[in-house]
């Protein structure tokens, strides 16, 4: 190969393109909800390599933590029925069934279960 043609070939620089990570980095502020293949399809690369340069410019995907409902308000109506109902007397439990949230009838009924 001589210094002529040399010249004509492009070195290209491992990792992304910066025009793509521009691509990608503005498709992440304008909407932080979109999904790696919406980025797919305007980038023009592969679902993991949007994730892999998602990664690299700080984007993370988490999933959303459940927080319990109990505000300090309905802590405090839990903890008042809980007193009332530990100063009931026995004859007021024995009335009681305690299901376990399992299903079942005393008698058949239509769906068959027992």
């Amino acid at each position: 190969m001589n210094a002529k043609n040399a010249q004509n070939i492009i070195q290209v620089a491992p990792g992304p393109l910066k025009k793509t990570l521009r691509l990608v980095k503005r498709n992440g502020e304008e909407t932080p909800r979109c999904k790696a293949s919406d980025i797919t399809t305007q980038a023009d690369v592969s679902c993991r390599t949007a994730v892999r340069y998602l990664h690299k410019l700080g984007y993370y995907g988490r999933a959303v933590r459940r927080k319990s409902l109990l505000r300090p308000a309905n802590i405090k109506c839990r903890k008042d029925w809980a007193i009332e109902m530990v100063e009931r007397p026995l004859t007021f439990w024995a009335n009681i069934i305690f299901s376990d949230e399992s299903r079942f009838a005393l008698f058949s009924d239509s769906d068959g279960a027992s």
